[in-house]
């Protein structure tokens, strides 16, 4: 649960801030997962899969500004390969899409951030454990990252920060305003407990406004930690309103963690309802490698039915 949002907007596959880099640092991250199930991808039904989930490389660093005492200047530039493409091909000739391209400042005032970058929001987002979750892949509505966008973020002061985000796009000719969204929310991280909130609205360029509200808590004591998080979703248009709630517990053991999690998901209006329960295991095998299993059921009535996952991981950073 303790999430500095300065690290979540700039951090790359390094969980280091940004600013706390004082040269060019190359990153990176492959993670290869095998993937087992029944109605995992399409809901048509799927036996096993060997998949690239991550292929990610960037560089960041920071400077100080001579002109301006006491203030950083830093950037970061992050891509991701193609990850799956035609297995039996000889080539690969599958896109690279930019995932960050930023540039921001940093001193006492708190931090400010612009160009694509994390979604601050995320920071409520404390159920989600484990990518290959039909709840959080298909439910969770916050997106990871922002495009045209602007960002504050306070100093952080008695373990609160707060933070602002704007999105900008003036492209196309439709019914959205200057401002096409935006997010505001805040951390707090004091004595083991965690909080984090969050609000979120944009325009769809069809005229229809999205708005997204979470809440995250969590508190830590020893190895031990407890979460839970309930997200309430809303397209102004359709008045189609989604609720969705969780709680989860891990507990760390050396090198090892282990956990569960159950999350809940409801659509009234469409009777839609969704549970799921999960469990998963992590080991790190040093600091830039890892492996892990997991193992998801989710119920969804008003669907196709179960959905069931097995995944065995194994992730190499640099």
């Amino acid at each position: 649960m303790k999430k500095s949002l300065i690290a979540l907007a700039v951090a790359g596959a390094m969980t280091a801030p940004i600013v706390a880099q004082a040269d060019a640092t190359l990153y990176g991250n492959v993670e290869v997962e095998a993937i087992f199930g029944d109605n995992f991808a399409t809901g048509e039904g799927a036996d096993a899969d060997l998949e690239v989930d991550d292929a990610i490389i960037g560089v960041k660093g920071a400077s100080d500004l001579e002109n301006l005492e006491g203030v950083q200047a830093y950037y970061q530039m992050e891509v991701e390969f193609n990850r799956n493409a035609d297995p039996f091909g000889s080539t690969d000739t599958g896109s690279v899409v930019t995932r960050k391209a930023l540039v921001g400042l940093e001193s006492d005032f708190g931090y400010l951030i612009f160009g694509r970058q994390n979604n601050l929001a995320n920071a409520a987002e404390v159920m989600d454990k484990y990518a290959e979750s039909f709840s959080t892949n298909n439910y969770f509505a916050v997106v990871d990252r922002l495009g045209n966008a602007a960002s504050y973020v306070t100093p952080k002061f008695a373990g609160f920060e707060a933070y602002g985000q704007i999105v900008v796009d003036g492209e196309g000719d439709d019914a959205r305003d200057d401002v096409d969204g935006g997010t505001v929310g805040f951390n707090y991280n004091l004595g083991g407990f965690g909080a984090s909130v969050s609000y979120m609205e944009w325009d769809d360029g069809l005229g229809d406004t999205n708005e997204v509200s979470t809440v995250g808590l969590g508190y830590s004591i020893a190895d031990l930690t407890l979460e839970g998080q309930y997200q309430n979703a809303e397209n102004n248009s359709t008045n189609i309103d989604s609720d969705m709630w969780g709680v989860g517990a891990a507990y760390a053991l050396g090198n090892a963690k282990i956990g569960a999690t159950y999350m809940d998901f409801e659509i009234d209006d469409l009777d839609v309802e969704s549970d799921e329960w999960g469990v998963y295991a992590s080991y790190a095998l040093g600091k830039k490698a890892s492996v892990k299993a997991q193992y998801t059921s989710a119920d969804v009535d008003g669907d196709s039915g179960d959905y069931d996952k097995f995944v065995v991981g194994y992730n190499v950073s640099f």
